[in-house]
């Protein structure tokens, strides 16, 4: 049905998001993004369990492809991350990818600790 689904930052729980994010069946690929300094996320926090969105651990489902925005010029706090995709061309680039359905995460360093591609 679709060829990309983009899970901006998400503000749902970390732990145990496996069991429901590899069930996204709809799309040739699901991204997972990631600013562990992300603003919103930090405020939902504080009474969540760690949000996905905000954080590098646990990034253990199979489906996704976790993409970790955290120290990509230009990005700092924010959450809306396409919003502003221009203060970074290769923020700029992933969203323009993701939203035409292409591969994304195609030129990004892939960090296996993490089980994440990193963007700069």
């Amino acid at each position: 049905m679709f060829d990309n689904i983009v899970l901006q930052q998400a503000d749902v729980d970390n732990p145990g998001h496996e069991w429901w994010v590899d069930k996204l069946r709809y799309a040739a690929r699901t991204y997972v993004t990631i600013n562990e300094r992300d603003a919103v996320l930090a405020a939902s926090d504080v009474i969540n369990s760690d949000r996905l969105g905000n954080t590098t651990h646990n990034l253990i489902a199979d489906r996704p492809v976790y993409v970790d925005f955290t120290d990509a010029k230009g990005v700092r706090k924010k959450h809306r991350l396409f919003a502003n995709a221009r203060d970074n061309p290769r923020v700029e680039n992933f969203f323009m990818h993701a939203f035409h359905g292409e591969r994304a995460e195609a030129g990004l360093r892939y960090n296996e600790r993490k089980n994440a591609f990193e963007v700069d």
